[in-house]
């Protein structure tokens, strides 16, 4: 706590912070501080999960994408759209299957093939169904997510498609 603000340190390499999309900081807290990176990015505590954070617990931080380099994988902009709850997880083979429950704002922007970032780790979603989605998580990308090993019940930060949400937008949904 700082001044009635809860403060959030990252402690990071500030190589990978000066090339960390400012956006992506925003799903870490309200304020992020280090020493070679002072921004301060205000969001509301309860569009993340970051009020839930203890001391040393793990965040995903990944490189923002710079211009001209190529584009292989999925729009994401590090936004958190809002907190999804994990409700299923089983073997799939070699890969597991998750499950997660979205709030219903959300809903509409989930589709079979479509992209969601969850916790920072932008994944193409399996199949979606009312107000869930699910992921087949490959045995590299189980090792590149921090959810994975979560139990049922557990909150994570999502970020939909920002394609989905610029056409809905468009078509005044």
């Amino acid at each position: 706590q700082r001044g009635g603000a809860q403060v959030i340190a990252v402690d990071a390499a500030a190589e990978m912070l000066a090339y960390t999309s400012p956006v992506y900081i925003a799903a870490l807290a309200p304020f992020v501080r280090h020493e070679a990176f002072d921004r301060r990015v205000i969001v509301p505590l309860s569009l993340t999960t970051a009020g839930r954070w203890t001391a040393g617990a793990p965040v995903n931080l990944e490189k923002a994408l710079t211009a001209g380099q190529a584009l292989g994988g999925h729009y994401v902009t590090g936004h958190v759209d809002g907190v999804g709850t994990l409700v299923g997880k089983e073997p799939l083979g070699r890969a597991v299957r998750i499950e997660v429950e979205v709030p219903a704002n959300l809903a509409p922007f989930l589709a079979p093939k479509g992209s969601v970032a969850v916790d920072g780790t932008s994944l193409t979603v399996n199949g979606a169904v009312g107000r869930r989605f699910d992921l087949a998580l490959v045995p590299v990308s189980q090792g590149k997510t921090l959810f994975v090993d979560r139990p049922l019940g557990s909150p994570v930060n999502l970020e939909v498609d920002v394609l989905a949400k610029y056409v809905a937008r468009l078509l005044g949904r």
